[in-house]
């Protein structure tokens, strides 16, 4: 059984390191995606050190955080960048308003049963160029009707969830949670 990590200086962090690295070669295949190092992060409690103590993490600092994913991204670039996905996704559930939502998903995101990624990059630089939001929201009395492309949604097929942006017809912005395999649904506002 793996210790969880508790800050970047436990040794428990040299030991995932040393798995991550062992396990590089199972990346090599096209589309290989990285089920057992994202296993070993919550065992070792990677997901927990972004979320404040209140909601079950550890609430490591920015600048503790920004080690443990260096000397992570020094065993496995893929798993890293993988992982700052899910922080994304999960900074935003943790920094929502709707509580049962938070309350649903965290417990899973924090020991690494639930996946969950990001797809926001066309609110701000992807696909901004072409005058018309990449991704719009019509607001109904059962949440939210999305219409359109979001171009970066990385591990979707492998998700639970996704945490996906979308623009109003008055410009303003919303982040929708809902499950990754979803299609022509209407999303609970995160």
């Amino acid at each position: 059984m793996s210790q969880k990590i508790n800050a970047p200086h436990d040794p428990s962090l040299q030991q995932l390191c040393s798995k991550l690295r062992e396990l590089n070669s199972t990346l090599e295949a096209d589309a290989a995606w990285p089920a057992q190092q994202i296993r070993l992060c919550g065992q070792y409690g990677v997901f927990e050190w972004f979320i404040g103590v209140e909601h079950g993490g550890q609430g490591w600092s920015d600048a503790d955080t920004t080690r443990g994913y260096l000397a992570i991204s020094e065993a496995c670039l893929t798993t890293s960048f993988i992982l700052t996905q899910l922080t994304g996704a999960c900074r935003r559930i943790v920094d929502t308003e709707n509580g049962p939502l938070r309350r649903r998903l965290l417990p899973g995101l924090l020991n690494g049963g639930h996946l969950a990624t990001l797809g926001v990059s066309h609110l701000t630089t992807s696909r901004r160029h072409l005058g018309r939001p990449a991704m719009q929201a019509r607001q109904t009395d059962k949440g939210f009707v999305l219409d359109g492309f979001s171009a970066w949604v990385t591990g979707a097929a492998q998700a639970d969830t996704i945490v996906v942006g979308a623009e109003l017809p008055d410009g303003r912005q919303v982040l929708v949670e809902g499950p990754a395999a979803c299609r022509h649904r209407h999303w609970p506002s995160a």
